[in-house]
């Protein structure tokens, strides 16, 4: 017997409105998930972005102030500097014939309380070869890491355009490749941090970067 016959129209009517209210009700919920999943997913790209810029912003920080030590480094007298047994200057060592006197680079004998030598000790240790050759040691790190940072931003490019394209193998195993980026760079990244430490008196440096 037809449902019409027993439950009359009114009641078939009713059913329907309301098999409609539930197919809304589940269209609108799917609508939401899908909204929530775009929204957690934009705040995902939002902190990775923000990390990214924090990380990029850290390296060049660093590169200028390599720079920095670098041009200083290189302004100053030619090494390389020495100092005589229990003397308190420091001069460079480009004796020469018929010379009697060697460039003077710092007269440390007038420091009170002792620390004349100690002083002109710590100038000759700390001369232009070894700040350039500290320079150059640094830039390896920070590149390294760099490097990292770039090899990553480019493979992101192209894994959202293998998802793009429906290539679902290629994108597995750029994310693998992604995967080994991240585990490299979060060993360099202390190390990052600690090469900015002795720089937290500098008016560029940010409180986020301390390890």
């Amino acid at each position: 017997m037809a449902v019409l016959e027993v439950f009359g129209a009114e009641a078939v009517e009713e059913v329907a409105g309301a098999d409609q209210c539930a197919d809304a009700d589940d269209q609108g919920l799917a609508d939401l998930e899908a909204a929530e999943k775009e929204l957690a997913e934009r705040r995902a790209q939002g902190r990775s972005a923000e990390a990214s810029t924090m990380t990029a912003d850290l390296v060049a920080f660093l590169r200028a102030r390599l720079d920095e030590d670098e041009q200083t480094a290189r302004a100053a007298a030619s090494g390389p500097w020495i100092r005589h047994e229990h003397v308190a200057d420091v001069h460079v060592d480009d004796a020469a014939e018929g010379r009697i006197y060697r460039t003077a680079v710092a007269d440390c004998r007038r420091v009170r309380d002792g620390y004349g030598v100690p002083n002109a000790l710590h100038i000759v240790r700390h001369q232009p070869a070894r700040v350039l050759a500290e320079v150059e040691a640094k830039r390896q790190i920070v590149d390294a890491y760099a490097a990292i940072l770039n090899e990553r931003e480019v493979l992101r490019v192209q894994m959202r355009a293998a998802l793009t394209e429906g290539h679902g193998d290629d994108f597995m195993q750029m994310h693998r490749q992604e995967s080994e980026l991240i585990e490299k760079s979060g060993h360099l990244v202390p190390v990052i941090r600690v090469l900015a430490l002795p720089h937290v008196e500098h008016p560029d440096y940010r409180e986020e970067w301390r390890p």
